[in-house]
């Protein structure tokens, strides 16, 4: 593979002396640290480029990329082969997937499954495409690390990736492994079989007792109330059955200790606010207004009926006095009403 790459590396310094480059890379960890690396490179180099990340290749996308300029495929395209024929520019694939097409004229492919070498990332062949270039490039080998472990290449360590490991200065401890994990956090903790947790392995309710000797407290102005912490579903979160009262800014305090750190912190709360921005419709405000003009235009109506009667331009039969009483209760009655909305407005 590396007489590829030095072959390549030859025909990329003669193609763009007269060509920009084009880099299209794949959207995943392993084609964005191959991205990261193959940049800084050329950028090392002198050369000029752009970059483009997509999710994935098909047709139109290729159809779309210019011909006027080199095109340089990351962690991708090794199955694009059918269109990137049709390209009239020179096409360089630096890949790990399997190849299933024939292989164009105008298209070079760097890829460790035709070399006999064992599998690797894109990120790593990258890498080697980096070092081969230039003895200043070893600093990009972290990133094919990260790129390895984004593939799950970690699991199968070969001889090529020792050396990366060795040129990043990695040192590698056995840990608790999580990713890739698909199940929530608590359930990820209690399936897992990469390393025996005392109490929490195999236990869902070791796992849900995370904070069992942790006492949390929650602080608004000069109160406070203890609370539980409980596990939520969605990875890395916990919530508690509390509901704010009032506007403002409240703490909650931790202390105590969890797997022997000791733990005494507070972490401020985002401000809360009045429902009032988001209530729909209005329970308050702007209703009691209405109610407030409601009534006000009801006793208008009433104090115009009892005026009318007074002055006997309004038709008044032999129950005319009863009817004055009902208009005066009326009319206290509602002003009674207004006075207690008014009164809670005030609150």
């Amino acid at each position: 593979m590396i007489k590829r790459i030095k072959l390549a590396i030859e025909k990329i310094g003669e193609l763009s002396k007269t060509k920009p480059i084009k880099i299209i890379s794949h959207f995943d960890t392993d084609g964005i640290t191959s991205a990261a690396i193959f940049s800084r490179a050329l950028e090392r180099w002198n050369k000029k480029f752009s970059l483009k990340v997509v999710k994935g290749l098909d047709e139109e996308i290729i159809k779309s990329l210019p011909e006027n300029e080199i095109l340089i495929f990351l962690d991708l395209a090794s199955n694009s082969l059918k269109y990137l024929k049709e390209k009239k520019t020179q096409v360089f694939i630096f890949d790990h997937h399997e190849v299933i097409e024939s292989i164009p004229e105008n298209v070079m492919l760097i890829n460790p499954l035709l070399e006999n070498n064992e599998p690797m990332s894109s990120a790593a062949v990258c890498y080697f495409f980096a070092k081969e270039l230039s003895p200043e490039n070893k600093d990009l080998a972290t990133l094919a690390v990260i790129g390895m472990v984004g593939d799950a290449f970690e699991k199968h360590l070969s001889k090529d990736y020792d050396l990366i490991l060795k040129d990043a200065g990695t040192i590698i401890r056995k840990g608790l492994l999580l990713y890739p994990s698909t199940r929530p956090l608590d359930k990820a903790l209690e399936y897992s079989s990469g390393m025996y947790i005392p109490e929490v392995t195999g236990s869902y309710k070791g796992v849900t007792n995370a904070f069992k000797n942790v006492e949390v407290t929650a602080l608004f102005g000069g109160i406070s109330k203890k609370i539980d912490i409980n596990s939520d579903p969605k990875i890395g979160y916990y919530f508690s059955p509390v509901i704010p009262t009032k506007t403002g800014t409240y703490t909650m305090d931790l202390k105590g200790e969890i797997n022997g750190v000791t733990i005494d912190v507070q972490i401020p709360v985002e401000d809360v606010e009045s429902t009032a921005v988001l209530d729909f419709p209005q329970t308050s405000g702007s209703s009691s207004d209405q109610d407030v003009t409601a009534l006000k235009n009801a006793i208008s109506s009433l104090q115009r009926e009892v005026s009318s009667m007074k002055d006997g331009s309004g038709n008044v039969n032999g129950g005319a006095a009863y009817d004055f009483a009902i208009f005066g209760l009326s009319i206290a009655a509602a002003a009674i009403i207004l006075a207690i909305v008014a009164l809670i407005k005030r609150k």
